[in-house]
């Protein structure tokens, strides 16, 4: 697997959920005239390209439509719509999840269901139980062998030495999950957390250093299902840093750092949305970065809702993306989220889950389970050079005893997308620097 010196560009993802027994996550490039320029108060100024570069991009950029549009996988009320749920819980703040990170583990969890529970499940994540064996399979081995860029998606089973495993459920996990068992003493809450964030900060790059905590592991006996998902990739097209610019929040206008290039990107404008999309590939362009600009500065909670109620519309646009030589001017931004994913998974129809007679049967023998807490927390960062991801997730189950001039200028509040493989890896808005950041 390819991997590739970023320093600039990450995204983190942790997904905690904690469930209870009811009774007992470049070619070579084309060298581009620095003509970008900071004005005296360091705001980047008006771009317009020499004639002379005009010419010679004119011969070389002629827009086209591409044969294999750009589309998401909407499958399922998690990928349709938990960005959008998360996002308009307050659209007065930046926001970050990571939908492919919730499915798999409520598919995970589809194997130790049954009844309405195994039904709500199946639901969210878009899939009856024959097409998830393969659809899930299929799709975290096509993402572990991406070309160009680097796709982690690893899982793994924490046991008790006092549980014990529903065989059934075990050899599921690891057949569609590649999830490996690991006997732990729960006894030692402060033991077993260091081991499980050890792991998974191995696999997230260092990204998700501590997921979960001691009084997360209860000295009862449990059983804790981990999985991490790992993201590293460079624009086919690095940005260079453009001073700083104005940005029309909803707090107002702020002055925050920007980014700016002038190369080839999937661009369409469209009406139906009353939106800009701008699509930045990586190398090799098998993932790639959405932005989803409305028209109006004060468009994006009508956007989301808009998107909430008809996802595919999405899709819809996707389809008119062309590719075209434009300057594109965007904020060097860092978004920060801590979600309670109870409230969008009910608004989902999933509510069976949380209950203690939630029909979780089947990963504890002659056991059962419901889910207590539901927690995502994510950090996304973007800067000049690419895009590094990650993505955890931890589930515990207890006892319970441009040639044409065309520019693109993020300058007000956005929707953003990670895509690969049609999945969206990570998604979210933002709207200006937060003291956070």
């Amino acid at each position: 697997m390819m991997q590739f010196n970023l320093t600039n560009l990450a995204i983190g993802a942790c997904l905690v959920f904690l469930i209870f027994n009811s009774k007992l996550v470049n070619g070579k490039k084309k060298k581009v005239q620095k003509v970008e320029k900071e004005s005296e108060s360091g705001e980047i100024d008006e771009w317009v390209p020499p004639e002379e570069q005009k010419k010679e991009k004119r011969s070389r950029h002629k827009h086209h439509k591409s044969t294999t549009p750009l589309q998401i996988d909407f499958r399922g009320l998690v990928r349709e719509s938990l960005a959008y749920n998360v996002a308009l819980a307050d659209t007065s703040k930046n926001s970050v999840c990571s939908p492919i990170s919730a499915v798999l583990p409520l598919g995970k969890l589809v194997l130790g269901a049954s009844g309405k529970t195994e039904s709500e499940l199946l639901l969210a994540i878009g899939h009856s139980r024959d097409e998830m064996v393969t659809e899930l399979k299929l799709l975290i081995e096509s993402l572990k062998q991406l070309p160009g860029v680097t796709l982690t998606v690893a899982s793994k089973i924490y046991i008790s030495q006092q549980a014990h495993l529903d065989p059934q459920f075990a050899k599921a996990s690891k057949h569609i999950f590649h999830s490996t068992v690991e006997k732990a003493d729960f006894e030692d809450p402060v033991e077993t957390v260091r081991t499980i964030n050890n792991w998974v900060k191995s696999h997230t790059n260092g990204l998700i250093p501590k997921l979960l905590q001691p009084s997360d592991v209860p000295k009862s006996p449990s059983l804790i299902l981990v999985n991490a998902v790992y993201f590293q990739g460079n624009w086919v097209t690095p940005f260079k840093s453009a001073g700083t610019g104005t940005f029309y929040s909803p707090m107002g206008t702020r002055k925050v750092p920007m980014m700016t290039v002038a190369g080839s990107f999937g661009y369409v404008k469209d009406e139906s949305l009353n939106v800009e999309i701008l699509e930045i590939p990586y190398l090799n362009k098998n993932a790639s970065f959405l932005i989803v600009l409305p028209v109006d500065k004060n468009g994006l909670p009508m956007l989301l809702t808009a998107l909430k109620l008809a996802p595919k519309l999405l899709n819809k646009a996707l389809k008119g993306l062309t590719t075209e030589y434009m300057k594109v001017t965007i904020p060097k931004f860092k978004v920060n989220s801590k979600i309670d994913l109870k409230e969008p998974f009910k608004k989902f129809g999933v509510t069976k889950l949380f209950h203690k007679n939630g029909d979780l049967n089947r990963i504890l023998s002659q056991q059962s389970v419901h889910v207590s807490t539901a927690i995502q927390q994510a950090v996304l960062e973007v800067t000049e050079t690419g895009t590094e991801a990650a993505a955890a997730t931890g589930t515990v189950v207890l006892y319970s005893a441009l040639e044409t001039g065309l520019k693109f200028k993020a300058d007000h509040p956005f929707y953003f997308i990670v895509i690969a493989q049609k999945q969206p890896l990570f998604a979210g808005t933002y709207n200006s620097q937060s003291r956070d950041d």
